[in-house]
């Protein structure tokens, strides 16, 4: 995989902007032409919403890779994720839940994944967040199939207390999707969105991890700041990441 070529934005960086022909509008305005869904864009459990937003990212020029991070539920509905995904042409869910009805519910999206021919990426979402430390999310893989995995929000990650560069070799051929996506913190380690790079992130080292684990999934910038006008961010994060992912892909 070519990550440079492969370079997205995640959907929920435009929540602020009120239709998806303006947000496929803006992605490009980053600099790609690839982005992983989020919720404000679709509710992917509504099948009647699925052809229309597909259609609209697919005539302005961009791919759908991904989407999430869904919540998984447990019930029937579910299965829509698979559905949407399968209509776009991409094969990888984000997810979270509730930890009560979690582990039935990621045991059946497991069933959907292996039926729709996808991966499901479980999100972790920092030291608040009950699937956000690295001894929980190995808990939870244990109990399913290789087509159930990460998706590691570097972020986040650092968020947790624990080392991204790390989670590629302790969750290695379980990675399944990546959002790129920086901290800094204060002294009462409080965090702030910086320019993915910029921060936290060895980003260097983590992008050779991922290269070198041969990683396959959606990687995508999530900067959550500056929610009305995201661009510029998201815009310099791009120029900041193109010449190390070129560098790892050896071009």
């Amino acid at each position: 995989m070519n990550l440079n070529e492969e370079l997205g934005v995640k959907g929920y960086c435009f929540r602020g902007y009120p239709d998806n022909p303006t947000v496929a509008a803006k992605i490009k305005e980053c600099g790609v032409n690839r982005v992983d869904l989020s919720g404000p864009q679709c509710d992917f459990r509504d099948p009647d919403l699925h052809e229309t937003t597909i259609e609209t990212f697919r005539n302005a020029g961009v791919k759908i890779v991904g989407i999430g991070a869904v919540q998984l539920h447990g019930d029937q509905a579910d299965e829509q994720y698979f559905q949407f995904c399968k209509k776009a042409g991409c094969r990888t869910v984000s997810c979270a839940g509730k930890p009560e009805t979690f582990f039935d519910a990621v045991a059946q999206a497991d069933r959907w994944a292996q039926q729709y021919d996808m991966f499901v990426a479980i999100h972790n979402h920092g030291g608040k967040h009950w699937l956000g430390n690295s001894e929980m999310l190995q808990y939870v893989l244990g109990k399913v199939s290789p087509r159930v995995g990460l998706c590691i929000d570097t972020a986040w990650c650092l968020h947790a207390g624990e080392d991204p560069v790390q989670w590629l070799e302790m969750f290695a051929g379980r990675i399944h999707a990546v959002h790129y996506k920086d901290f800094v913190f204060d002294r009462r380690g409080k965090h702030r969105d910086v320019i993915v790079g910029e921060g936290a992130l060895d980003l260097p080292a983590f992008v050779k991890g991922l290269k070198a684990g041969g990683f396959e999934g959606p990687a995508v910038i999530e900067y959550e700041a500056d929610v009305e006008n995201p661009v510029p961010a998201l815009r310099k994060c791009v120029q900041k990441m193109r010449p190390i992912l070129q560098a790892a892909d050896g071009e």
